[in-house]
């Protein structure tokens, strides 16, 4: 493939994976303006971040590129939009995390004291407390 081929295959790549991420991420947000309502919504119900379901998300298509790499084939999905929603995980991932305060800011829980770098709304040690920015730091 000559740099003018891979150009022109990427540009139409990026155009495909754009239509998914704006296409899936409507269905995804239920209408909603929070673009990550899915994986909030998750997040608390199983007590993560959503930047770790996102990663769960991600981590699904990896395994799916992985068994074409091995077999050379997949049966669900092309493996062209696996890629695409690989790479549409990292932008989200990305985006999710450029939102966020730098790694210097720790949260403790109110309850156990428990402390991190990861915005969890509720403490992923006690499973009680709430998270709250340790002041302290």
């Amino acid at each position: 493939m000559t740099p003018e081929e891979f150009s022109k295959y990427a540009h139409a790549r990026m155009a495909k994976e754009l239509d998914i991420l704006t296409k899936k991420g409507h269905d995804y947000t239920q209408g909603s303006k929070d673009r990550y309502k899915n994986f909030n919504d998750l997040a608390k119900e199983l007590e993560l971040s959503s930047l770790a379901v996102m990663f769960i998300f991600f981590k699904k298509h990896l395994d799916s590129i992985k068994t074409f790499i091995k077999h050379g084939a997949v049966e669900s999905e092309d493996i062209q939009d696996r890629i695409a929603d690989a790479r549409n995980y990292l932008l989200l991932m990305g985006a999710w995390i450029s939102e966020r305060p730098s790694k210097d800011v720790v949260y403790i829980c109110k309850s156990c004291k428990y402390s991190t770098h990861v915005d969890y709304e509720t403490c992923p040690a006690c499973r009680q407390g709430t998270m709250v920015v340790n002041e302290s730091t």
